[in-house]
């Protein structure tokens, strides 16, 4: 995919998810299709190009939502760039391990906003936050296999 389309798909994909997700969710939880975007670029794209795409969804992300601003900016640049220098080092070569790689990651990345949250607002309790960030991880996922079945085999590896 060249660099142009993918940054037309990262503005589109932050409109349909703050226009169309935020009304559509399963226990209170969404898919993060922000988050799988990054995680394509980190693994489609060199480092540079990963960074640039993560702060542009990191902004976009922060802009259209009620969190700290800067938040999503920070954790999308990092996850961009542990995400270009993990696929040197594992294959990620198929479908089931990019699936892993984006529960792992959203799973993560839960876990961390709900810490902080926790921190700034209030205290969330350890099953419900569990079962929240575990909920989330895997409609994340269920959305990543819809993207991986639409998606042409050369734009993602």
């Amino acid at each position: 995919m060249k660099k142009n389309h993918f940054l037309l798909l990262i503005f589109i994909l932050s409109i349909f998810q703050t226009a169309f997700l935020d009304r559509f969710n399963l226990f209170g939880v969404k898919p993060d299709i922000m988050l799988v975007a990054v995680v394509i670029a980190g693994l489609c794209f060199e480092l540079r190009w990963a960074f640039f795409y993560a702060l542009i969804a990191g902004l976009l992300k922060d802009t259209f939502s009620s969190s700290p601003h800067i938040l999503y900016t920070i954790l999308f640049i990092f996850l961009a760039f542990f995400i270009s220098k993990i696929r040197r080092k594992i294959s990620i070569d198929n479908n089931f391990m990019r699936l892993v790689l984006i529960f792992i990651v959203s799973f993560l990345c839960s876990v961390v906003i709900g810490i902080l949250f926790s921190l700034w607002a209030r205290f969330i309790p350890i099953g419900i936050f569990l079962r929240t960030a575990f909920l989330d991880s895997i409609f994340t996922v269920s959305v990543s296999c819809l993207a991986f079945k639409f998606l042409k085999p050369e734009f993602y590896l």
